[in-house]
């Protein structure tokens, strides 16, 4: 399309060697509480933190099928035009799923933000590393598939910083998360709501009328 312009917001050229990894928890934890009314998609090592601090929200995780966060969240997104949805993806989720990427960026969800926890392991199943580890450029393939908007972000001061403006930007937006590796992965903090569950109560939430202001 011919408005369709993908971008940088922050030159890509910081090593993940160059600060201290993010700590995934302070992420959630700013992302909950700026997220408004968003959707919400954790997955895998997002999972355990934010069922911790958001267990009654507009959330749905993506359990039982690894690399399907981006697909679940396009699929809510293009349902509810008018809600934010902020997936919480993992760069060996989305390593199983890379043609999600294209498949995002064809559909151009306006409302849809894709965050990858960049950590270079598959901490679930015990931190093996990923093809290519910390060296593959999500951000790259990101911007090649068509998102709107693109970008990295390595220490925690700059994405409290530009936060509120990745919220509000026109997406799809694609922001790569340098971070160490969580407190508590799905296998080390079992339990939550079964899938199929979550699913039934987030579809009676959104079919509720909207509160007035």
């Amino acid at each position: 399309m011919a408005d369709k312009k993908t971008h940088d917001v922050k030159p890509h050229d910081v090593k993940p060697h160059d600060v201290k990894p993010m700590k995934p928890e302070e992420i959630l934890n700013l992302i909950h509480a700026n997220r408004g009314t968003a959707i919400c998609v954790p997955t895998m090592t997002t999972g355990p933190h934010w069922r911790t601090i958001a267990p009654d929200d507009l959330s749905v995780g993506c359990v039982g099928f690894m690399g399907g966060a981006s697909s679940l969240g396009l699929g809510l997104a293009l349902a509810q035009p008018d809600r934010r949805v902020l997936v919480l993806d993992g760069d060996g989720s989305l390593l199983m799923q890379l043609g999600s990427l294209a498949t995002v960026a064809g559909a151009a969800p306006r409302n849809l933000v894709h965050f990858l926890f960049k950590n270079g392991v598959y901490h679930t199943s015990g931190a093996q590393g990923i093809p290519g580890g910390l060296t593959v450029d999500f951000v790259a393939m990101a911007k090649g598939a068509g998102y709107r908007m693109v970008c990295a972000i390595y220490d925690i001061e700059d994405f409290k910083r530009r936060l509120p403006e990745i919220l509000k930007a026109e997406g799809p937006v694609f922001v790569e998360l340098h971070t160490g590796l969580a407190d508590q992965t799905p296998m080390t903090a079992r339990g939550g709501v079964p899938f199929p569950k979550q699913v039934s109560d987030l579809r009676a939430k959104l079919l509720k009328p909207r509160a007035r202001a």
